[in-house]
C-alpha cells in the first residue's frame, strides 16, 4: 500500500472512498443530506480548491486504486493543533491497518508542519470512529453540539500529545459591538485567503458570537445558513468541510 499526497486526478475516486465510507459510518443521517454534503464538500470545484491550496493536508492510501484518504490542516497559532477533520476508509478495506498507516502518516505530516498536538473529530453517533482514536491513545478531551438536517449532534473531540486535556488558552480578547470576546487560534478552518478563528462570548467556549478573519484582522463575521462564511472586510471565504457547513 502507498500513501502519498492527492492529487486532482484524485477526485472521483476520493468522491467514490468518502461516499462509501459515509453511508457505513453515519447511517443515522438522512440519506439525501448525506448526498448533498457529499456534493458540497467533494464536488469538482470544491476539491480542486481544496488540492490546489496550501491550507489542507489530503492524504491518499492506494491499492491497486485509491482505498483511504485524510483530511486535515495545521491551525493555531503560539500553540499549533493539527486537526484530522476526515478519515474515510472504505467499508471494504476496515479492519486491515489502512486507517491506522494512513493516521500516523497525517499525524507525520502535520507535525512536520509544526503542530504540537494531534485532533481527530467524530460525530457521537460515529461509535467506530470514536474507538478507533481511543484505540490510538488519543484522550476523549470535549465535545460540541452541531446541528445536522435539524438535530442537533454531538461532536467528540480527540487529541494526543503535549499538554492534551488542558483547555486552549491561545486566544486574545477583542472588542465587539462594544463587548469583550475571546478569539481561539488553536480552533478554526482554512479560508481562500487565510484562517478563519471562532470568537466566542466567555472562556468557557459555550457561546459563538463570530469568526475572526486572521487574514485582514477582521472580525465581524458571520456564517450563513449554508454553512459559506466570507470575510466582510478582504473577501476571504471558507467553504463547507465539515457537518457545521453542508447542506444540512
Amino acid at each position: 500500500m502507498e500513501i502519498r499526497q492527492a492529487t486532482t486526478a484524485d477526485s472521483e475516486a476520493l468522491r467514490r472512498v468518502a461516499r462509501r465510507s459515509l453511508e457505513a459510518s453515519y447511517d443515522f443521517i438522512d440519506g439525501a443530506h448525506l448526498e448533498e454534503a457529499i456534493r458540497s464538500w467533494y464536488g469538482d470545484d470544491a476539491l480542486e480548491r481544496t488540492l490546489a491550496g496550501t491550507g489542507d493536508v489530503v492524504l491518499v492510501a492506494e491499492d491497486g486504486g485509491v482505498i483511504a484518504f485524510s483530511q486535515s490542516a495545521v491551525l493555531g497559532e503560539t500553540e499549533s493543533v493539527g486537526e484530522v477533520r476526515w478519515l474515510h476508509v472504505d467499508p471494504d478495506h476496515r479492519d486491515r491497518g489502512v486507517g491506522s498507516d494512513l493516521l500516523e502518516r497525517t499525524e507525520e505530516v502535520l507535525q512536520g508542519q509544526g503542530a504540537d498536538r494531534i485532533r481527530g473529530v467524530v460525530l457521537e453517533g460515529n461509535v467506530d470512529g470514536a474507538e478507533f482514536y481511543g484505540d490510538h491513545d488519543f484522550r476523549h478531551v470535549d465535545e460540541r453540539p452541531v446541528t445536522v438536517a435539524g438535530e442537533t449532534h454531538t461532536e467528540l473531540v480527540y487529541e494526543s500529545g503535549p499538554g492534551v486535556g488542558h483547555a486552549p488558552e491561545d486566544f486574545e480578547r477583542r472588542e465587539l459591538d462594544g463587548e469583550t470576546v475571546h478569539v481561539y487560534f488553536a480552533e478554526g478552518d482554512r479560508g481562500s485567503g487565510g484562517d478563519f478563528h471562532p470568537a466566542y462570548r466567555s472562556r468557557d467556549r459555550d457561546d459563538l458570537v463570530a469568526w475572526f478573519c486572521a487574514a485582514c484582522g477582521a472580525i465581524d463575521n458571520a456564517m450563513d445558513p449554508m454553512g459559506r462564511l466570507e470575510c466582510n472586510e478582504c473577501g476571504n471565504v471558507r467553504k463547507p468541510t465539515r457537518w457545521d457547513a453542508a447542506y444540512l
